[in-house]
């Protein structure tokens, strides 16, 4: 409830044409190395900011 409030008010001053959330998910199951997923992950991060399309949007007007 106290992160839906943040959101709200987030949208609320900046605009919700102005507001993304992105939520990434990765499939796991009992068992799996989490410090093996983890370092996947952030490799898999560190690559998707490097983009081209993550670095024009984040020099755009999106709050995120």
């Amino acid at each position: 409830a106290v992160r839906a409030q943040e959101l709200q008010a987030l949208v609320a001053s900046h605009g919700s044409e102005r507001v993304v959330l992105l939520t990434l998910t990765v499939r796991h199951d009992w068992g799996d190395d989490l410090v093996r997923l983890r370092r996947g992950l952030m490799e898999c991060w560190k690559k998707l900011q490097g983009t081209r399309q993550v670095r024009e949007w984040r020099e755009s007007d999106v709050v995120g």
